[in-house]
């Protein structure tokens, strides 16, 4: 029987299609190419259906189908009271078995249940993967803002405390969250590293004939087109996006604005209301396999943010994803460390606000100096999971040494 591998990929938050594909499966078979093989452990939300439904048990074939190593999947426990906690604990260390172990814990959840097993057991270490700012969440999440207070944040402030000190390696995926989280354990920043969210360049590249063949098929060849990949969640401020194509429109009359998202319904509402029709606007769903060649079919990709704590600490992929695939990004101030790599770079512009007049400012700047679509692809090459797998496969050795593997 082959060997298990020592490193294990710990979640506690299920199979949401475009997070897990994009950030978890992929991530994990670009590692696997590089030689380094995780099994993934997974507590999800919607066990019971996952485990019991034919839906279910034919989702999770396919999901281990797509995994290097091997797949367990956990009923979702509530973790953080004196019932949830011992039990999650125990499926843990049931699905584990001895050591040792190199966990690699996406997120506070995950953090949380890898630090109660790291602080019983010398043959396990933890590699701390924070995915934002779980304290401007927790508040965003409560009253609509990134700032306290908001109940049950003292909760996860102590939560937070507590994997930070028992993790090996903190990684932030912007600097702008390290340095949040230095003001807050200041003996945590030596050992933090920052991992930006990247994309797979085995996905997402340049790539003409995908752009010619999308354009045609869309009728978008005579046209010039802001994209936008993603969900149409309130945070993601899909009213001010419908604007900008409204806005893009009315200043270039060329101007099409490509929404790529899986909330059909609710973009073809903001649309109607905005008077944008066929000729103004494509809405379409988009598999993760489809979205590489449909941003190539863009000119310009766009990514609105508020000003607010939770986005001063984000990464979020779809930039990385952009660049890539040669767009310039129309994007807000202040999103993670994209927004100054933007301005630094000339790979696009910065949003002076979100206002109709701040948008149109934003749409004009790019019209009249785009970069090309060359040097905007060779920017990216810092943010692919190639160029960060010597950082990964150079960690996750040095945790395996501190635990006698």
């Amino acid at each position: 029987m082959k060997p298990r591998p020592p490193y294990v990929f710990l979640a506690a938050e299920g199979f949401p299609p475009t997070v897990y594909d994009s950030q978890v499966a992929d991530f994990l078979r670009v590692l696997a190419r590089s030689g380094v093989s995780m099994d993934l452990v997974n507590f999800d939300p919607l066990y019971p259906k996952t485990l019991a439904t034919r839906e279910g048990r034919v989702r999770r074939a396919r999901l281990q189908r797509g995994l290097p190593g091997r797949l367990q999947v956990l009923p979702y426990v509530p973790y953080e009271d004196r019932v949830g906690a011992p039990a999650a604990q125990r499926l843990l260390r049931g699905a584990l078995g001895t050591g040792p172990w190199v966990i690699h814990a996406r997120g506070l959840k995950a953090g949380y249940l890898a630090a109660c097993l790291r602080e019983r057991r010398d043959d396990v270490a933890l590699i701390y993967d924070m995915r934002g700012d779980d304290w401007a969440e927790h508040c965003f999440h409560h009253t609509g803002r990134g700032r306290g207070p908001a109940p049950g944040l003292a909760r996860i402030q102590a939560h937070e405390a507590r994997v930070c000190a028992a993790a090996a390696r903190v990684l932030t995926v912007s600097q702008a969250l390290a340095d949040t989280v230095a003001g807050r354990y200041p003996g945590v920043a030596a050992k933090t590293r920052v991992f930006p969210c990247a994309y797979d360049p085995g996905k997402f590249g340049l790539d003409p004939e995908a752009r010619a063949r999308w354009r045609r098929e869309l009728g978008l060849e005579q046209r010039f087109v802001w994209v936008y990949c993603g969900s149409l969640v309130p945070y993601q401020l899909p009213e001010r996006l419908v604007a900008l194509g409204k806005v893009a429109r009315a200043a270039h009359p060329d101007a099409h604005l490509l929404l790529l998202t899986p909330h059909l319904a609710r973009a073809r509402e903001l649309c109607a209301a905005a008077g944008l029709g066929a000729d103004a606007v494509t809405v379409r769903a988009a598999a993760h396999d489809e979205v590489g060649g449909l941003l190539n079919a863009g000119d310009a990709g766009v990514l609105l943010r508020a000003d607010d704590p939770v986005n001063h600490a984000a990464s979020p992929t779809k930039v990385a994803e952009y660049l890539a695939c040669g767009l310039p990004v129309l994007i807000s101030d202040r999103v993670g460390d994209h927004s100054a790599r933007v301005r630094a770079e000339g790979l696009g512009v910065v949003l002076a606000g979100l206002d109709d007049a701040a948008l149109e400012a934003g749409v004009r700047g790019l019209r009249e100096a785009p970069p090309t679509r060359e040097h905007v692809a060779a920017s990216a090459a810092a943010l692919s999971r190639e160029a960060l797998l010597p950082a990964y496969r150079a960690l996750y050795a040095e945790a395996l040494a501190s635990v006698g593997g």
